[in-house]
């Protein structure tokens, strides 16, 4: 393919990027001597670039293209079929490469019209082809493996299909010409297909990461042994630029190692790819090798950064705007990144260059046409002028960040997609609000706050629980239609979440389902869209407004959103009347950091050393008083507020924030802690409130499902479960084999409050497999969010008496993801759980207190718990024995009244 051809392909797929949704047909018209197979194969190398990016529209230029193909060369009635069918088909395309001499433009036609034959029987079937072909023809062994380095090149680089399978093809291809073009045999041939097969493996999707770049790294140090300085410079120094790449992003070995390893390949590279032969080549490897200096962990750190600024300048005098404007950009960006940590010089001088290069990018990082590009830059800048306290200018770039963000988020159609583009801007958020209240924008903070939190649950709410009551009456066809969407949609999500949960979870979701999934998403973006035009829908599932916002207050219960961010944290108060904002400087996201490491680490010690523990939650409560809970507890008070429900954004959502105390000798321990003064409940997010009401407001307590011990070795279980029935005219008791999952779940639909006495655990890291031990394995979090309660009624409360029930997944805890929120999602009003593994004992006589408070006493359920804390931490040994049926030895002593035995339980919802 000639170089202007080459361009005006490339020329024409930016502008199909960069035209407004509908106008790639008259464009494609308007270029119809461009439209043919080659186009097929720059999209597919151009969709590959922008992958690397981590850019979205690499997925939407694939799908394009394959929409594409198919008009170009229709559908084909053949079928996949058995391996004697892909061996055919193999035959068929290998004799194409041979008359066509390796031409893709005839060659991608005929596998466009063949897609469904691109799959794992071919994979499994080319091989013994490839060895029959070569067994064959001994005379022309060489010609075969030619012929299979060629199709490796093709079906490597073919834009349609499921990339995985191409690239498994290319390998299984290359491994196969390999067994021919031997280093001793065909040295040069050898080395290029090693160059080749290591250039997959960089990208390869199957398979694991850290092993893909191993298998990179060798193939490529192996290519070097033909591939020399003195014989091939060219070749060699694409090479060292491939390889310096490659150790750059390597997993194993020593990373200080990996770094130099790739610092010397690129100055090897550049031996030959000089600035004057081969500039473009030449500033690839020194925006490269700019990249490792700037994370280089040996040598002086000050010069490491110095070495990235230089390499980066010069790099920018090949990549200039002009000619290169995204490289350009990109190369802006890193040297900005280069000189806000910059150690040498003014401080304000190199933030000031830092500012200027990130705003010189953001002219090209546009968030609708690189959008990944644009979110990076934007975040990196705005976090800068907030460092500063520019908030005023801090804000715009922060909205632009987070439009970009919403676009890649839109864009992702599976469940793992969302949450990882959720989790690449976790903080963005809070820190947009932050600014935003220190602008006096106290309406904006909270609203981006709400959209920005736990919206998974927000939107399965919306999208599960909406009122369509007028519209069932008015237009039955769309509310019908709009209902069978979401149960797909609901359907799909539960092979998702079985997936993500699987063996499979590392491995490419197959491109049927990923299909479905885009097909679904778009059907019901345009029901959505048909369903706003009908009079009183026009909001229908957009996302909340501040009215969303202030209906989830309760008269007298303010909303408290609190939010942690590197320049200290705030408290914005949401009341009926309207908003306050409360500034909390004196915590800090380092100062919660520390909080949270010495936390976790005792905890983890917590089974071989209880002391450390005990220890750990005195201090780490103790440290959240004075920046956080005191000034919060004194405002409240000032306003007359005795209740208050907290959204904790971030890691806050880990700590027990009621159980914050500080020292007051007029209290039996000589502690006061934050419930003594308030009485405060958690939520999710807003939108969880106002569905929880929804559920509250009709579901009466009148009858329950207990769960009693189902691996039958917590000793105080049988009481506990006996006092939370003692109530109820007809419980259902579930007792140790009896508590199989099926049937637990076969029965959760006909009670209105749940309670679990059992054994339970949180997977931090993967949160959907947090759960419930029951007699036959763990009722896990993944299956719960498949529970659609609300359906018949929902589930009044939740008490779940066990292990680790309220700790959330870390890697985005803004998400919520918890055994709390899955049960808010599914249809239950308020959930009792803990944060860390509770004692039997402790916890028996907690939630016996609880239900004598609430069924005896007529106490509100929140107000109830919080009662019963107070009540065990206080109660004395006089108190407590006769009720366990013991002597008593110390009259005075309060047992119990250490946070460990109390503080773990909260309430969340209402």
């Amino acid at each position: 393919m000639d170089e202007q051809r080459m361009q005006a392909y490339v020329a024409l797929i930016e502008q199909l990027l960069r035209c407004a949704n509908g106008e790639e047909s008259a464009i494609l018209q308007q270029h119809a001597d461009l439209v043919d197979a080659g186009l097929l194969a720059v999209m597919q190398q151009y969709a590959d670039w922008l992958e690397q990016q981590r850019n979205s529209n690499a997925g939407w230029l694939r799908q394009f293209a394959q929409r594409l193909a198919t008009a170009l060369g229709g559908s084909s009635a053949q079928t996949a079929g058995s391996p004697e069918d892909a061996a055919q088909f193999l035959r068929e395309v290998l004799q194409l490469v041979i008359d066509s001499q390796s031409d893709a433009q005839q060659v991608y036609p005929f596998l466009a019209q063949h897609q469904d034959q691109l799959n794992e029987t071919l994979l499994q079937t080319l091989p013994q082809v490839a060895a029959a072909l070569l067994a064959s023809n001994p005379e022309q062994q060489q010609f075969v493996a030619a012929i299979l380095f060629y199709f490796g090149n093709l079906i490597n680089q073919f834009p349609l299909g499921q990339r995985w399978i191409n690239m498994e093809l290319g390998i299984a291809a290359y491994r196969q010409a390999l067994t021919v073009m031997t280093q001793q045999a065909m040295p040069v041939d050898w080395a290029g297909t090693m160059m080749n097969l290591a250039i997959i493996y960089s990208n390869r999707i199957r398979g694991d990461r850290a092993e893909n770049i191993e298998q990179a790294i060798g193939a490529y140090e192996q290519a070097l042994t033909v591939m020399t300085q003195q014989a091939m410079p060219v070749d060699w120094a694409q090479t060292m630029n491939n390889l310096a790449a490659a150790y750059s992003v390597r997993i194993r070995g020593d990373r200080a190692e990996n770094i130099e390893q790739a610092i010397g390949a690129c100055q090897q590279a550049l031996t030959v790819r000089t600035q004057q032969a081969m500039p473009v080549g030449w500033a690839r490897t020194m925006d490269n090798l700019a990249t490792a200096y700037s994370v280089r962990i040996r040598g002086d750190r000050a010069e490491n950064i110095e070495q990235a600024i230089g390499a980066y300048q010069q790099a920018l005098t090949v990549r200039t705007q002009q000619a290169m404007p995204v490289d350009w950009a990109g190369t802006m960006d890193n040297l900005a990144s280069a000189y806000s940590v910059r150690i040498r010089g003014d401080r304000a001088e190199n933030i000031k260059q830092a500012i200027e290069a990130y705003q010189a990018s953001l002219t090209v990082f546009d968030p609708d046409l690189l959008p990944n590009y644009c979110r990076g830059t934007s975040r990196r800048l705005s976090d800068l002028y907030a460092e500063q306290k520019r908030w005023a200018e801090a804000i715009p770039i922060y909205q632009k960040a987070l439009q970009a963000a919403e676009i890649l988020y839109q864009s992702a159609t599976l469940l793992d997609g969302k949450a990882a583009e959720l989790a690449e801007t976790a903080d963005l958020p809070r820190r947009a609000a932050y600014a935003l209240a220190r602008s006096g924008d106290l309406q904006a903070a909270a609203l981006t706050l709400e959209q920005g939190r736990a919206r998974g649950l927000s939107e399965t709410l919306d999208r599960d629980r909406s009122n369509l009551s007028q519209m069932q009456q008015t237009n039955p066809e769309l509310f019908t239609q709009y209902q069978e969407i979401a149960q797909q949609l609901r359907n799909m999500e539960t092979q998702q979440r079985e997936r993500m949960t699987s063996e499979e979870r590392h491995s490419l979701t197959p491109e049927a389902f990923r299909t479905e999934a885009l097909q679904l998403r778009q059907t019901l973006t345009e029901t959505i869209e048909q369903i706003r035009r009908v009079e009183g829908y026009a909001d229908f599932l957009a996302q909340p407004d501040f009215n969303d916002i202030q209906r989830a207050v309760r008269p007298d219960v303010p909303l408290v959103y609190l939010v942690p961010t590197p320049a200290g944290s705030l408290a914005l108060i949401i009341t009926q009347d309207g908003i306050a904002d409360l500034g909390l400087d004196d915590l800090t996201e380092t100062g919660l950091g520390e909080i949270l490491t010495a936390w976790f680490n005792a905890y983890n010690q917590s089974r071989t050393d209880r002391q450390s523990w005990y220890t750990a939650i005195e201090q780490g409560t103790r440290q959240l008083w004075q920046p956080l809970m005191s000034p919060l507890i004194d405002h409240l008070k000032q306003h007359q507020f005795q209740q208050a429900t907290l959204i904790p954004t971030g890691y806050l959502s880990l700590l027990p924030l009621h159980a914050a105390w500080t020292e007051d000798a007029t209290r039996p321990n000589g502690k006061r802690y934050a419930l003594d003064e308030i009485h405060f409940t958690y939520a999710p997010n807003a939108q969880s409130i106002n569905a929880a009401k929804d559920i509250a407001q009709r579901t009466k307590a009148d009858s329950i499902l207990a769960i009693d011990n189902p691996l039958q070795d917590l000793p105080s279980s049988s009481r506990e479960v006996t006092a939370a029935v003692a109530s109820f005219p007809q419980p259902q008791v579930l007792k140790h084999q009896e508590a199989a999952i099926k049937s637990v779940l076969a029965a959760l639909p006909h009670c209105n409050i749940l309670h679990l006495s059992c054994h339970g655990t949180a997977n931090l890291l993967e949160p959907l497999n947090s759960g419930l031990d029951m007699s036959d394995g763990l009722l896990t979090l993944r299956t719960l969010l498949d529970l659609k309660l609300s359906e018949q009624g929902g589930i009044r409360l939740a008490i779940l008496s066990a292990c680790e029930t309220g700790l959330a997944g870390i890697d985005n805890a803004d998400e919520a993801i918890s055994l709390p929120t899955g049960l808010l999602q599914a249809g239950v009003a308020g959930v009792i759980a803990s944060l860390w593994a509770v004692s039997d004992l402790s916890t028996m006589l907690l939630l016996s207190k609880f239900y004598e408070l609430w069924r005896t006493e007529n106490q509100k359920p929140p107000e109830a718990l919080r009662q019963a804390q107070i009540w065990l931490r206080d109660s004395t040994e006089a108190e407590i024995a006769p009720l366990l049926g013991m002597r008593t030895r110390n009259p005075t002593n309060r047992q119990f009244s250490h946070p460990y035995h109390w503080a773990a339980f909260s309430y969340t919802g209402v």
